[in-house]
C-alpha cells in the first residue's frame, strides 16, 4: 500500500465493482444452493464484509510461525468470513447457501488481506482459480488474466438429476462431519508442515525401492499417510485411516477433454487402502497409493459419466461405506493444489 498509485480509500468500491462484473459470466456463483440439489436465485450475489484489524501490521500476519512456513494459521481464520471446514452457516434455516463470501480485512499499516470462503458444492480448484483470475483481471483491468468459464459442458457429461436420494446428497457430510448433540461439528483443523526440497528427494528416493518414477505427491502422501497410521496405532485406534483418498481432476481424463476452466465440482476420487495390513512401511504404502491411481483412468470417467453413470456411482458410494464401517472409520483425504491454480 506504500504505492503511490493505490488509493486507499476507494479499495474497497474498487474490488466491489470487479467482483460484480465478474459474476456476470460466472453467475452460478452468484446463486444459491436450495434443497442440496440445485442453485437458483442468481441475483442473490456475494456477501462483501469489511473489517478493520487493529493493532496488527500486514508483516505480523506474515512473519513465519515457530517452525518456520509461512503466515501463522492460528491467525488466518479470523480473516475469514465463516469459520473454514464447516457446513454451512449462512441462512442454513432457509437451506440457502452462498457459493463464494468474502472479507475485505484492512490493518494498520494500510495493507489489506482479502479472506474468502468457497462452497465445494460448485467450486473445485479449478473452477476457483478461473474466478479469481478473472475478478484480478477486472479489478486491475489487464484483460490477458480473463478466464472465459464454459458453463454447460460439465453438465452434457454428466446431465442432470431432479431427484437424488438424500443419502447420496449427505454423503460427503456423513464421512467429512461428525454429528455432536445432533449437530453437524466442524470437521478439520489446520497445521502447518514444510518440506524443502531436500527431504522432498529423499522421500522421493525411497518411494523409487516400490515404483518406478514416483511423483512428489505420491511420496508425500505415503510418508503422511504411514505417519498417520502410526499415530493412530499409539492412540489405541488402528483401525483408523486405513484407507486414502485422493482427489483427481477429471477434466484432463476425459475424452475429449475438458477445458480446464469447464465450470463445476469436476473432481473424483482415488481409494488406496491396506486393510489388510495397517502396518505398511511408506515403501509399500506409494505402491497402493500408485494402484489406486492408475484405476482413475479415461476408463472409470467414461463409466461414471452419461445416464448410467449416477447409478456406477452411487455403487461405489456404498462400497466405500461398507468398507469403513458406515464411516466409523475415517478415510485419510489427500490432494495436491499443484496445476489447479493456473
Amino acid at each position: 500500500m506504500k504505492d503511490d498509485h493505490h488509493d486507499k480509500k476507494s479499495v474497497g468500491k474498487l474490488l466491489k465493482a470487479s467482483l460484480s462484473k465478474t459474476l456476470n459470466p460466472f453467475y452460478p456463483v452468484a446463486g444459491r444452493v436450495k434443497d442440496n440439489l440445485i442453485i437458483n436465485d442468481f441475483e442473490k450475489g456475494v456477501p462483501f464484509t469489511q473489517a478493520r484489524v487493529k493493532g496488527h501490521r500486514l508483516s505480523d500476519v506474515l512473519t513465519s510461525s515457530r517452525g518456520g512456513g509461512g503466515p501463522r494459521l492460528d491467525f488466518l481464520n479470523n480473516l475469514l468470513p465463516f469459520e473454514p471446514f464447516c457446513q454451512g452457516q449462512e441462512n442454513v434455516a432457509s437451506g440457502s447457501q452462498a457459493q463464494v463470501s468474502v472479507q475485505l480485512n484492512t490493518f494498520d499499516c494500510g495493507g489489506i488481506a482479502l479472506g474468502l470462503n468457497m462452497y465445494h458444492k460448485l467450486m473445485d480448484g479449478a473452477t476457483t482459480s478461473a474466478f479469481l483470475h478473472t475478478w484480478g483481471a477486472n479489478c486491475s483491468n489487464d484483460p490477458h488474466l480473463k478466464k472465459q468459464p464454459e458453463l454447460h459442458k460439465a453438465s452434457s457429461v454428466f446431465p442432470p438429476r431432479y431427484s437424488i436420494p438424500i443419502e447420496s446428497q449427505t454423503f460427503s457430510d456423513r464421512m467429512l462431519f461428525e454429528d455432536v448433540g445432533g449437530q453437524r461439528r466442524c470437521g478439520g483443523a489446520s497445521r502447518r508442515f514444510v518440506f524443502d526440497e531436500k527431504a522432498i528427494a529423499t522421500l522421493r528416493s525411497k518411494a523409487r525401492l516400490s515404483v518406478l518414477h514416483p511423483t512428489r505427491l505420491e511420496a508425500l502422501s505415503a510418508f503422511i499417510w504411514e505417519s498417520a497410521l502410526r499415530a493412530a496405532a499409539a492412540a489405541g485406534d488402528a483401525q483408523q485411516l486405513m484407507f486414502l483418498m485422493q482427489g483427481v481432476n477429471m477434466r484432463q481424463l476425459m475424452r475429449p477433454r475438458l477445458s480446464k476452466h469447464s465450470l463445476g465440482n469436476l473432481v473424483t476420487t482415488a481409494m488406496a487402502s491396506c486393510m489388510d495390513s495397517p502396518n505398511r512401511s511408506m515403501e509399500e504404502l506409494v505402491r497402493l497409493i500408485r494402484d489406486g491411481n492408475v484405476r482413475v483412468d479415461e476408463n472409470y470417467v467414461n463409466a461414471i459419466s452419461g445416464d448410467q453413470g449416477f447409478a456406477v456411482m452411487m455403487q461405489g458410494q456404498k462400497m466405500l461405506q461398507e468398507m469403513t464401517g458406515g464411516f466409523a472409520r475415517k478415510p485419510l483425504a489427500c490432494s495436491s493444489w499443484v496445476g489447479w491454480f493456473q
